[in-house]
């Protein structure tokens, strides 16, 4: 059987990579928490005084993978460029994000310090600045290949939105319902 690769028509663009990297740094990666809440230090006169709180320390790694990272990721965007790129502003666009990445690191890292990293690398190659970025969605999720149980990756579909409705402009947080006098005198006294 024969296969091939097509793209979901609803985007404008599409851009990613599974495998071959880490998991996405973040900005947030760039301290590393002490494990020890209580430190001291000594004055000039060896008078030793006791802080307690959450105390961090520098990744220096942090920066050597962000720059990894946006090296990987660049190539991957320069290869799905066309002639209408960067997106002129005003354009309005839908950014939708899907994270691979392993369970340990999908409870630690913030969902909106990942957009963030992609945003900054994207910013003046896919748009011209991420002001232009109209809806956000960032879907965190975690690796599930027995085979290679850590292969990270992400996917990033761009929709442009000027004439087109975001595909969450529809949803419904809450309704109004007609409601009996009997229904309304019950549901107000609960309140």
């Amino acid at each position: 059987m024969k296969v091939k690769q097509v793209y979901n028509p609803d985007f404008d663009f599409i851009c990613g990579y599974v495998g071959g990297f880490d998991d996405i740094p973040t900005k947030q990666d760039k301290f590393k928490p002490l494990q020890h809440k209580l430190l001291s230090f000594r004055d000039e006169n060896g008078v030793e005084t006791f802080i307690e709180g959450e105390f961090y320390i520098s990744n220096n790694k942090a920066k050597e993978n962000l720059k990894k990272f946006e090296a990987h990721f660049i190539g991957a965007i320069e290869n799905m460029l066309t002639d209408e790129h960067p997106y002129k502003n005003p354009t309005q666009l839908e950014v939708i994000m899907k994270v691979s990445m392993s369970e340990k690191r999908l409870k630690t890292v913030d969902a909106d310090n990942i957009a963030k990293c992609v945003l900054d690398v994207m910013n003046g190659i896919v748009f011209e600045d991420d002001s232009q970025v109209k809806s956000l969605f960032v879907y965190k999720n975690v690796i599930h290949d027995k085979d290679i149980p850590q292969l990270s990756g992400i996917v990033v579909g761009i929709r442009i939105l000027d004439g087109k409705d975001s595909l969450m402009g529809d949803v419904r947080f809450y309704d109004f319902v007609e409601i009996s006098d009997e229904e309304y005198e019950k549901h107000s006294k609960e309140k």
